[in-house]
């Protein structure tokens, strides 16, 4: 709801955006920012879990040897947060593909546009004989977090390997 009153058009970024012609209520747009707001704690999370585990030491030695701030970022802080940033990856595309509220709040449930997979089961589960339609694309979204698991294995596997 909260997202609706900032990017709605009396909202205070939905009525500056609407002044400049961009409408972001029940537009794609607006399903791609409600399920980036609903996962990006998980992201955040797991990020600041990896970024806390790095020893300080190595940040220190880098700055020491004359590194500036952004290339320890980029050399040192961000190689070993790798990890991290995949993980808290999928969870947010996986909290995403499943996103239901927010998503019908802000964007609507408009087929071809707005409609996600959640929604999309929900109305075909609410319309008679519409459960096999609905079990399909409960296959079809389960298929889709099994190839991200597994593509997150994989990445995984490739990082320990490097290490």
């Amino acid at each position: 709801y909260l997202l609706l009153l900032l990017l709605g058009k009396k909202g205070w970024i939905g009525g500056m955006l609407d002044a400049a012609g961009i409408r972001i209520v029940f537009t794609w747009y607006a399903a791609v920012i409600a399920s980036a707001v609903v996962g990006f704690p998980l992201l955040v999370r797991s990020i600041r879990i990896a970024m806390e585990s790095i020893d300080e030491r190595l940040i220190q030695a880098s700055r020491t040897l004359g590194a500036r701030w952004s290339d320890t970022l980029a050399t040192v802080i961000l190689p070993l947060s790798l990890r991290g940033i995949v993980a808290g990856s999928s969870l947010m595309f996986g909290r995403s593909l499943g996103e239901f509220g927010a998503t019908i709040i802000i964007a609507g449930n408009i087929p071809g546009v707005t409609q996600t997979i959640p929604l999309a089961v929900y109305d075909y589960v609410s319309s008679p004989g519409g459960e096999e339609a609905a079990l399909t694309l409960c296959l079809v979204s389960a298929g889709l977090s099994l190839l991200v698991l597994f593509f997150h294995e994989y990445l995984a596997r490739r990082m320990t390997r490097r290490d």
